[in-house]
């Protein structure tokens, strides 16, 4: 398999931060509608803690995403602007001549 034209990193990283961001506001809705639902009077003990496992998965996987990638490509961004890698298809990265 042949690797297609190398995008730039600051591009392929805003589409990340991009996706990041839309999981980050998805997960905060699920933590919301777990705490709406579990305060219903109706809620059985084992739909409770259904509910705080996906709560909690929820939870985990915002703050994995938080550590992600993103947050350091915003830090490194001004050192890449003097000579911007390439990211190919294949993941592969590479560093412009000066």
């Amino acid at each position: 398999m042949q690797d297609s034209e190398p995008v730039p990193l600051p591009a392929a990283y805003d589409r990340l931060c991009i996706l990041a961001h839309d999981l980050n506001n998805k997960l905060s809705v699920i933590v919301g509608e777990c705490e709406l639902l579990s305060q219903h009077d109706e809620v059985t003990p084992e739909c409770s803690r259904r509910l705080t496992r996906l709560k909690e998965l929820a939870i985990s996987m915002s703050k994995r995403i938080n550590g992600s990638d993103c947050r350091m490509i915003a830090a490194g961004e001004e050192r890449e602007k003097s000579a911007p890698a390439l990211v190919s298809a294949g993941g592969r990265s590479s560093a412009r001549s000066r």
